[in-house]
């Protein structure tokens, strides 16, 4: 006897509730050696910019005695690579894709959005990045 995991948020079936934290699997292709990720329920993506980020210079994590922080500065391939080399990988998977979108100002996050929704692609929703930065070119918060 099997039981029934999948969840229902908004209209997008999961086949369970087990989602990786956005970025912890990179753009979910880096972890096949370590887990099948057609087990999981959803993939939530490292985040995409505009272009592409080499992020902060090392180091970028340092442990505390509480955990630890980190500092990644927003690394990433950029929307036209991740549309180019990503998407077409994500047609493979079993699991869903939810794609975090990052940027500097509320131009860039809507410039991702834009080329993502024009893109072919099996995205089943987005997760929206507006924890870091969220300050438009150093002056007033707009997260």
């Amino acid at each position: 006897m099997s039981v029934d995991t999948s969840v229902t948020i908004g209209n997008v079936e999961f086949s369970n509730p087990v989602f990786v934290a956005s970025g912890t699997f990179g753009y979910g292709v880096e972890t096949d050696e370590l887990v099948d990720v057609n087990r999981l329920g959803a993939i939530v993506t490292k985040s995409i910019t505009p272009q592409p980020r080499e992020g902060n210079p090392p180091p970028r994590m340092v442990e505390t005695p509480s955990g630890m922080i980190n500092s990644i500065g927003l690394a990433n391939i950029g929307v036209e690579r991740y549309i180019g080399e990503m998407l077409p990988l994500y047609e493979s998977f079993k699991t869903k894709i939810i794609t975090n979108i990052a940027g500097f100002s509320v131009s860039d996050y809507a410039e991702v959005m834009e080329n993502l929704e024009q893109a072919d692609g099996s995205i089943c929703a987005y997760e929206i990045n507006i924890s870091c930065p969220n300050v438009e070119g150093g002056k007033m918060e707009f997260a």
